[in-house]
């Protein structure tokens, strides 16, 4: 049955597409008449140049960041895109073309990633009288109420033109695949997420807590072919070992123990006083120096603080791990919350966490939303739910303003509030399926 929007959510969804198109005006003038063209897509461009002219694909540069992923994104894109236009030179059409179509696609990315994430909680038809009857549908609370709450952090993605829509996209087939039963296209959607951006490894976790051999298996199988067949094709053996040493020379080791033997990425990653971390770390490190003026602290974090971020991340996983309980078998709505809990702590122990790296809290929002609609049978999430969103968009929006907020880690607050709300629900879903399955007296 389909179900006609109100005029409410038909304003709603215009007002977003409205916004949308007047956004991606500001994108692609800001990123081809702006003096410096401020976009990170010049990044993936010039590194796409670096393969078409057998060059040191880690020494490519955009306005003097560096490209940080696994090659197989470089490669996909290397006959695809124009070259990143040279400073002081005018921009060519193409490279405008192609901002415009990288913006398009984003937008794609993010409608994608919403649609398949409600549409495996089954909420496409409304499912009480209550339903039929409101103003408001459960059908388009769960695809549009993330993407509000998100929308600071999805315009500073955008703006930047990064890659984190199409990580997003990959990670919510990943969910809907899992939360469907389907374990080795869930593998092979999340080890495409891993070779475009390694942090979701983190999520592999969940396969090995629920002993899903089959998705293990896909994954391995995935990477195997993302991160050594392609690339071995494209570079040759010599070739792919040396860009796998580097890699993990200039960005796995750096970010992991926060000592580099090489430093042309200090500012981007080593130095918490470059940008603005929302991780464990960074908040850990801003707090320890908060009195200090933020350009006379410290530029590495101590490795007190890498230790004690370590540490909390490790508890965070294991609490969501444990709320999910020990079962092989759960229900789609536990699936989608344990695995965008999961995203949420993927976020947060990554050792640099700007803003518009939580466009990937869309599952969690969702997912919690969800489960608070279902508990309670209404078609919107209860008062404290809306309250923790709320929370969330304040917490930005201050921060954009007060770097003394900013740096005592507010943002990161609701973000842990968001992933208690998903535990708590996580657990209590359990609990009911335990008592389920548990044999009468």
């Amino acid at each position: 049955m389909m179900i006609q929007m109100s005029v409410w959510e038909r304003r709603a969804l215009n007002l977003l597409l409205l916004a949308a198109l007047i956004w991606g005006v500001c994108v692609v003038c800001r990123a081809t008449l702006s003096a410096n063209r401020s976009t990170d897509l010049g990044v993936y461009f010039a590194a796409a140049q670096a393969v078409r002219e057998h060059s040191d694909l880690y020494s490519a540069t955009y306005n003097d960041n560096h490209y940080q992923y696994p090659p197989l994104l470089a490669l996909l894109l290397a006959h695809v895109v124009p070259a990143p236009p040279h400073r002081g030179l005018p921009v060519s059409a193409a490279f405008t073309v192609a901002v415009g179509v990288w913006y398009l696609l984003s937008l794609l990315a993010l409608g994608l990633s919403v649609q398949v994430l409600a549409r495996a909680l089954a909420w496409i038809e409304p499912r009480t009288e209550q339903s039929l009857q409101a103003s408001w549908h459960p059908v388009w609370t769960l695809r549009l109420l993330p993407i509000f709450v998100c929308l600071h952090c999805l315009g500073r993605e955008l703006q930047l033109g990064q890659v984190d829509l199409f990580l997003l996209a990959l990670l919510s087939l990943t969910i809907a695949a899992a939360a469907e039963g389907r374990s080795v296209r869930a593998g092979l959607w999340l080890a495409a997420a891993i070779c475009l951006k390694g942090m979701p490894l983190l999520l592999l976790l969940y396969p090995l807590w629920r002993r899903d051999w089959r998705w293990l298996l896909s994954c391995l199988g995935g990477l195997a072919l993302g991160l050594i067949i392609i690339p071995v094709v494209a570079f040759g053996y010599d070739g792919t070992a040396k860009y796998t040493r580097e890699y993990a020379d200039v960005l796995l080791l750096p970010a992991l123990t926060g000592k580099a033997t090489d430093h042309s990425r200090d500012a981007e990653m080593l130095n918490q006083n470059a940008v603005h971390n929302y991780s464990l770390l960074g908040v850990l490190h801003n707090l320890e120096n908060l009195s200090v003026p933020r350009n006379d602290r410290p530029k590495i974090a101590s490795v007190r603080n890498r230790q004690a971020a370590a540490a909390v991340g490790t508890v965070l996983t294991l609490f969501t791990l444990l709320a999910s309980g020990i079962r092989r078998q759960v229900s789609r709505l536990a699936t989608v919350l344990c695995l965008a809990m999961l995203t949420v702590l993927m976020l947060i122990v990554n050792p640099v966490c700007q803003s518009y790296a939580f466009v990937l809290l869309i599952p969690a929002i969702l997912a919690v939303s969800a489960a608070d609609m279902e508990r309670f049978g209404s078609v919107i999430p209860r008062p404290v739910i809306l309250g923790v969103l709320l929370a969330y968009v304040l917490a930005q929006a201050a921060a954009s303003f007060s770097p003394f907020l900013r740096d005592s880690g507010l943002v990161l607050a609701t973000v842990l509030a968001l992933w208690l709300a998903g535990l708590m629900a996580l657990r209590q879903f359990r609990q009911k399926a335990d008592e389920s399955a548990a044999p009468a007296n």
